[in-house]
């Protein structure tokens, strides 16, 4: 299995991101990631949980104990899985481990929430109408 420092540089190569790139996104250090690629300490948990954040993958992958890079499939939709089958698939269908695809569609998600509370908002019943 790959190692801390091999998974971060990966991902980061992905991604087309310099160190310095990556430490600025993250709030740490550019000597911090290049100590994390280059294996000179371990990481600590707030790095783990910021970088896997970022990446959008589990801290067990970013570790190397599992192949698997999405986060929990249960974690979807705020940890409350859609009963929709049609929706789960499509939601499933969108993870990804791409960071601007991952923005795409985090606006675009903004912005249909926007709008159906628009329409909750004036589908609901007004005060003195009750």
């Amino acid at each position: 299995m790959p190692t801390f420092s091999e998974r971060l540089k990966e991902l980061r190569k992905q991604n087309k991101l310099s160190q310095r790139a990556l430490a600025e996104r993250t709030n740490l250090s550019e000597r911090g990631i290049q100590d994390c690629e280059y294996g000179k300490h371990p990481p600590s948990s707030v790095t783990l949980i910021k970088l896997a954040d970022y990446f959008n993958v589990s801290v067990d992958y970013l570790l190397g104990r599992t192949d698997f890079k999405e986060v929990s499939k249960g974690m979807a939709c705020g940890g409350a899985y859609p009963r929709d089958e049609k929706l789960k698939k499509m939601i499933e269908e969108m993870q990804t481990n791409n960071i601007e695809e991952n923005e795409k569609l985090k606006k675009l998600m903004e912005e249909f929430q926007k709008v159906a509370k628009k329409e909750e908002e004036k589908d609901a019943p007004q005060l003195g109408s009750i």
